[in-house]
């Protein structure tokens, strides 16, 4: 694959080829100084690349070369009450990691995953398809132990099969969040703003196969969750915890929201996030 990412500046649209030839904008920042490992980012159900601009200039500040782009399916290539099917979320994050290692080589590799960013990192890895040195996740795509959700399951597969572009119109609620992406969010016109069954039911699909996959991670990871999460329960992130048993770093931050990476109050998050990086990935 020749020429994989256009030439880097701090940021701003970029593209990724994958290997079957379909492209996927990406944004990057560079590592202030010399990178101490590189950081592949994946984004929530829902949005894009861009969620990364206020946290990818911290991370390169503190020596990270991070790389964001966005998930088939969505940002500039989003469809509509469409699906992307998680074998493509799975393999083009597979592609694109496959990638920054040969870029990249001998420097250390962090998984970094947000909701359904988080369902695909957890699955790349514990299936062997990707081998990070670490992973961060941020309130990510599990549902083990959620009451009766196989009963959901099959009444969503029953309207999907049917319907599969019936869904709602959502108004995402922006008061938690730091100014700039309160702004990002109301202006953006590639947030989806549309959830169909057949989104739904896929998302929920990865997130079932995240929650078995995280019982044979067996690397470092750590694990953020707000106790104001009312998308991924608390249940099924304790559970996904004990599965990681003495690989994981679990933090509950009071008041947090499920996007914790746009909450106005996440400086304690980032603070434990970046200690542990500072603890488990070293400088090549």
């Amino acid at each position: 694959m020749d020429n994989p990412v256009a030439p880097p500046s701090d940021g701003g649209d970029q593209c990724i080829i994958l290997p079957d030839g379909t492209a996927r904008a990406c944004r990057r920042w560079r590592a202030v100084g010399r990178a101490r490992a590189c950081v592949l980012a994946l984004h929530a159900f829902g949005n894009h690349a861009g969620t990364y601009e206020e946290i990818g200039p911290l991370l390169a500040q503190q020596g990270f070369d991070v790389l964001a782009y966005d998930h088939r399916g969505f940002g500039e290539d989003r469809r509509k009450g469409v699906w992307p099917q998680q074998r493509n979320l799975i393999e083009d994050c597979r592609a694109v990691a496959q990638q920054v290692r040969e870029d990249n080589s001998g420097i250390p590799l962090v998984l970094f995953g947000e909701s359904m960013g988080g369902s695909v990192a957890i699955i790349a890895a514990a299936e062997g398809l990707i081998e990070p040195d670490a992973i961060v996740l941020a309130a990510p795509g599990v549902r083990e132990g959620v009451p009766y959700r196989w009963f959901y399951n099959i009444v969503l597969f029953a309207f999907s099969s049917v319907v599969p572009r019936m869904g709602v119109t959502i108004e995402h609620k922006t008061g938690y969040m730091t100014p700039g992406m309160a702004r990002r969010f109301a202006d953006d016109p590639h947030i989806v703003r549309f959830v169909s069954v057949s989104d739904y039911y896929g998302l929920i699909r990865l997130a079932d196969r995240a929650s078995e996959a995280v019982k044979r991670l067996a690397l470092p990871v750590f694990l953020g969750h707000g106790s104001d999460d009312t998308t991924i329960p608390a249940v099924a992130v304790d559970h996904a915890a004990r599965h990681l048993a003495g690989n994981v770093e679990h933090k509950t931050y009071p008041d947090g929201p499920h996007a914790l990476l746009h909450w106005a109050g996440r400086g304690q998050m980032l603070e434990d996030m970046l200690a542990f990086l500072d603890r488990h990935v070293k400088r090549p």
